[in-house]
């Protein structure tokens, strides 16, 4: 409802969204790029995969960019193709949401 838009709950939307956005790029990175088991990697990057649109769509703009940014990174050091795919589909994600 537009009347409870307020200064304080946008405030407070934006920073969950800030909160997830790291938090999503921590499991990334936890997961797919420390050297752990790759069963754990394909399971992280199958979430993902399975989600990524909504995640792509409820990111801010600015958000996007440095996940991005980090997921190029990222799909550079993994080495399971599986998981290292699904990276890169929610890299296109990113980049096609609005």
């Amino acid at each position: 409802m537009p009347e409870q838009r307020t200064r304080v709950r946008e405030q407070g939307l934006t920073g969950a969204r800030n909160s997830n956005a790291e938090f999503i790029l921590s499991a990334i990175c936890s997961a797919i790029t420390s050297g752990g088991k790759p069963a754990n990697a394909r399971l992280v990057a199958a979430a993902i995969r399975d989600t990524r649109e909504i995640w792509a769509s409820y990111f801010l703009p600015q958000q996007r960019a440095h996940l991005l940014e980090q997921l190029t990174e990222y799909a550079k050091r993994v080495p399971d193709e599986t998981a290292r795919s699904d990276l890169i589909a929610f890299a296109a994600a990113l980049q096609t949401a609005n």
